[in-house]
């Protein structure tokens, strides 16, 4: 028997699938499309943040701790794009990644380093750590 073939994508029929997606339907049912990365990136880039369902009171406090944490001195005030990513904003602000991503988490979104964020949650962001963000024209 030959060995198997993985499936194809079924966008675009050239590459393997390795991404597979379900969609539910209200009222019922769903819809499952297996996509290759690359015609997979568009449709994950375009679902909000997902808010995290978390024990705030036991996450708050570590949290808190990692967002406070002593490190060189922050800028006042900050220029942003329409959108940045979090290491790009961590660079900004001179902190390690994982203080803007425990300052995401603390509003429920969860995100990773490469991850684009809007003007307005970057904002948020600096006003959590005590800057002021100012959108470039």
């Amino acid at each position: 028997m030959p060995p198997s073939r993985p499936a194809l994508c079924d966008q675009c029929q050239q590459q393997p699938a390795t991404v597979f997606l379900t969609q539910c339907i209200i009222g019922g049912g769903t819809i499952q499309r297996q996509l290759c990365p690359a015609c997979a990136a568009p449709i994950i880039e375009s679902f909000p943040p997902t808010p995290l369902d978390l024990p705030t009171d036991q996450v708050t406090g570590w949290l808190d701790q990692i967002i406070d944490e002593p490190t060189k001195e922050l800028p006042k005030e900050v220029t942003l794009p329409e959108t940045i990513t979090v290491e790009e904003l961590a660079a900004v602000l001179h902190v390690k990644t994982f203080r803007v991503i425990a300052a995401l988490i603390h509003q429920h979104l969860f995100s990773y380093a490469k991850k684009s964020l809007s003007f307005e949650v970057a904002a948020r962001v600096c006003q959590r750590l005590g800057v002021k963000a100012h959108r470039l024209d």
